[in-house]
């Protein structure tokens, strides 16, 4: 019988995995054998080596979807069995509050990333910058790994392939230890660009306890990240860390993981730009703790089962250092004298069951999956006001001498809410033919007392065909359906204690942006979550049929090898989203005390903005008020609109893996996309074209809202993208490599404020489409140099890496709001050109 194999080496290189800055590295070893593979840039890159004997060769492919064939004639569990120190589980400790610890690896080109209980399989490592704008949210709470195919490399066509999945491992049956210590520092331009200081420190050892049955991995980490702003601010943030997993074999069938982690983060300063001064900026405190444990059990050859629990519990505070003080924000547009201080408390309990089973049918082999996942999460979100923010009367188009007084009623929100899901899937494998069959059952609880817990039945299938007798060209196409994570939305939006506002126009007599108390109040605005005439009652409401917003999506992929270790491949992507959000107004009848959803005819044209765009062209935008008579209650209705979603995605990739001392890899990535508005998003519409509201056609651009007061949000929506990404292994242990990336600039969906009497404060975007102005292209490259060096079995790497060379100075926010003096300034620009050092010293 042949011997598989002697040793299976990963090393994989994510930028998320670790520390702020810092480069995570996990790592597979045999005791008999070191794979020492240059692992370079904080990109999703794996890079693979293996070895064994020559009539039996191991590979690790990156995990894609479909582009290996998969067949149950092996035993895939014999690699446990062989391998001592390759354990069975997914479980990545860390979360992201502590600013020092690992985040969940990203759904490749998906619109639901954590979103119901995915399989673990379904999870791989992207880029970004492929990806475009992704709507939807990291979740931290994701425990999974990045999990990768082991693929017999020296077989014949129509051997079968080893299905079994790895996750990176620490535990080995040899002591292991690394440190690390990298610092950078900015170039020229403080106070006209951006630029950023960093130091991370790292340390971690890890061995057996007892050889073949237990081992034993621990970190701790330390970071530091002094920015300075565009205008001269500094933001300082520090953070500590550490981490632990033990990984025992109980038996030749039973793998056991126990992993926790603890972070700790500080800071100064956050927050610091140009519209903010330094008085109005936040002292912040985080810490994290999170614990999990998995049990995986190899029953049969044909059926194994998997079970885990996990829990986090993380917390942040951003506090101004003057609580309690008023705030103004002048005709400049900058915030000055206070501002408002948060709290966010998360606290996640989950529990995840699955098995596998392998079987062959006639010619055909089936693996079948199946299992079910449950999660529960405690949010907590805290506002503590300033005494009152006054706004300057010129920016909202108010009479000379005017101001706005915003009273703030500080408050909490807190929802309970969970997920359940069921699935099952079977993978079945004939000669050139995969295909992928699957059902999941995701039931949300919104944390509504009395109802809120919508299914949704989400199918997928996979078709995968190998085009020519060699295996090196590759089709498949996939169709699926994925189901957003409502989260505490609802339950938040129906909380009685949380934070509400109360408007009123004063008469700024000495205009020091002060509400005084012999200045009279002039005009009294409809609150913001607060109802007049129901003040200790939540003016929201929930339709009590709310459902997740689903997404449809089909790809098509053609992958073809034109060596065994350089690859091309084309992907398109469709996706369509539909039952999207909306929040309608509710307005009370002053007459009859009828409370409603307002419509198109309950709207009357109230005035016109007029002016210049930055770049010369003029602007008309209509403002709508209320009828007379009718009055905004302070709340909206949540409900899922007609509003659908369409966009389309082509990219173009090429990897070719180390050989030869050189690799290179990238891509170019094409997207563009649709908006229809239904008749039921038209009718219930505020026909102003407010920012932010989703009520443009063609196009749509994703946003990212921090739900804080008077933080406007981020825009993105890049058409186009690329990344390309070269290695050069030089002599006496030199490495060169080089990143060259570059996207379109982002929306600037200029906008001015305007106070309605009937019906509320209004951001009124100035363009027909968020994305008809943009910032310049970003272009960047980067370089880094590196020196490895032997000293008996310690390696010691010396390394240099330059950062945004080109130091183009390229804008990438600005201030939106053209009705402060600072309108279309620069906010944020592209960090300076900056160096960054590292020494780090491995022992074996």
């Amino acid at each position: 019988m042949r011997n598989r194999f002697l040793a299976v080496g990963l090393v994989l290189s994510f930028s998320s995995l670790f520390c702020g800055p810092n480069r995570a590295e996990a790592q597979v070893f045999n005791p008999k054998v070191c794979l020492a593979v240059p692992v370079i840039w904080r990109l999703p890159c794996v890079y693979f080596a293996a070895t064994g004997r020559e009539e039996d060769v191991i590979t690790v492919s990156e995990a894609s979807p479909l582009v290996a064939e998969r067949s149950i004639a092996v035993d895939p569990w014999a690699l446990l069995q062989s391998t001592p120190g390759v354990l069975v589980d997914r479980i990545t400790v860390g979360g992201n509050e502590s600013g020092c610890s690992s985040r969940a690896p990203v759904m490749e080109d998906a619109a639901a990333l954590g979103k119901g209980f995915l399989d673990v399989n379904e999870v791989i490592a992207t880029d970004l910058a492929v990806a475009g704008s992704l709507p939807g949210e990291l979740d931290f709470n994701a425990f999974a790994e990045i999990p990768v195919e082991t693929l017999d490399a020296g077989a014949t066509p129509g051997t079968p392939e080893v299905p079994a999945r790895l996750r990176p491992r620490r535990g080995t049956d040899e002591w292991q230890a690394a440190g690390s210590f990298q610092g950078s520092g900015g170039g020229e331009g403080a106070g006209e660009t951006d630029r950023v200081d960093s130091q991370v420190a790292n340390v971690w050892v890890g061995g057996p306890l007892l050889k073949d049955r237990l081992w034993a991995w621990g970190e701790a980490g330390h970071h530091g990240v002094d920015s300075t702003v565009l205008g001269g601010q500094r933001e300082e943030q520090t953070g500590r860390s550490g981490r632990f997993k033990l990984n025992a074999q109980i038996g030749l069938n039973v793998s056991t993981v126990l992993a926790g982690s603890h972070g700790l983060a500080a800071g100064s300063g956050i927050g610091a730009g140009p519209a903010r001064a330094p008085e109005t900026t936040w002292k912040e405190d985080g810490r994290e703790d999170i614990w999990a444990a998995e049990g995986t059990a190899i029953v049969t050859s044909d059926f194994y089962w998997t079970a885990s629990l996990g829990s986090s519990h993380r917390r942040l505070g951003d506090r101004p250092p003057f609580a309690g003080m008023e705030a103004r924000i002048g005709p400049d547009g900058v915030a000055r004298g206070s501002w408002f201080g948060f709290r966010e408390e998360d606290r996640t309990r989950q529990a995840r069951l699955g098995s596998s089973v392998f079987a062959n049918a006639l010619s055909t082999a089936h693996e079948i999956t199946f299992g079910a996942g449950w999660r529960g999460q405690d949010e907590n979100r805290t506002l503590t006001s300033p005494g009152a923010l006054v706004t300057a009367g010129g920016i909202l188009g108010l009479a000379d001498g005017l101001a706005l007084a915003e009273l703030w009623r500080s408050g909490e929100t807190g929802a309970r809410t969970g997920e359940l899901g069921l699935w099952v899937q079977d993978t079945l494998s004939a000669g050139a033919w995969t295909v992928i069959a699957g059902l999941q059952g995701d039931r949300q609880d919104l944390g509504i007392a009395g109802g809120g817990r919508p299914w949704a039945l989400l199918p997928r299938f996979e078709l995968n065909r190998s085009l020519d007798r060699d295996r090196m060209t590759q089709a498949w196409i996939s169709l699926g359906r994925f189901a957003s994570r409502l989260g505490p939305r609802a339950a938040w939006h129906l909380d009685p204690q949380a934070p509400a506002a109360l408007r009123e126009v004063f008469a700024d007599r000495n205009g020091d942006l002060s509400r005084e108390p012999d200045e009279p109040v002039r005009l009294l605005l409809p609150g913001e979550g607060l109802d007049l005439l129901r003040p200790g009652i939540n003016p929201n409401a929930v339709d009590p049929r709310l459902r997740p917003e689903i997404t449809d999506q089909a790809a098509f992929g053609l992958q073809r090898a034109l060596t065994r270790d350089f690859q091309i491949g084309l992907r398109a992507t469709w996706r369509r989203t539909r039952d999207l959000l909306d929040e309608r107004l509710l307005v009370r009848d002053g007459a009859t005390g009828r409370v409603f959803t307002a419509t198109a005819g309950d709207w009357i044209p109230a005035g016109q903005l007029t002016g210049v765009l930055p770049g010369g062209t003029a602007y008309d935008a209509p403002v709508w008020d209320l009828r007379p008579g009718l009055l905004w209650t302070g709340g909206t209705l949540l409900v899922n609109g007609d509003r659908r979603q369409e966009s389309l995605g082509l990219s173009l990739t090429w990897r070719k893996t180390l050989s030869n001392r050189w690799m290179t890899q990238g891509h170019l990535t094409w997207r563009d996309g649709n908006q229809q508005l239904g008749p039921a998003f038209r009718r219930f519409d505020d026909p102003t074209n407010t920012l932010g509201s989703g009520d443009d056609e063609g196009r749509p651009v994703t946003m990212t809202a921090s739900g804080r007061p008077h933080e406007i949000p981020g825009f993105q929506g890049a058409r186009w993208s690329f990344h390309a990404l070269g290695f050069v292994e030089l002599r006496d242990g030199l490495n060169l490599s080089a990143a060259v990336n570059g996207r379109q600039g982002d929306p600037l969906p200029y906008y001015r404020q305007v106070a309605r009497e009937r019906a509320g404060l209004a951001l009124v975007q100035l363009t027909d489409r968020p994305d008809t102005l943009r910032t310049d292209a970003v272009l960047t490259l980067d370089s880094r140099l590196e020196k490895e060096i032997t000293l008996g079995d310690a390696v010691l790497t010396l390394s240099l890496e330059a950062a945004n060379l080109l130091n183009t100075g390229t804008v990438l926010e600005r201030e939106l709001d053209l009705a402060t003096g600072r309108g279309a300034l620069a906010d944020e620009t592209l960090a300076s050109r900056s160096f960054r050092m590292q020494v780090r010293m491995a022992w074996r």
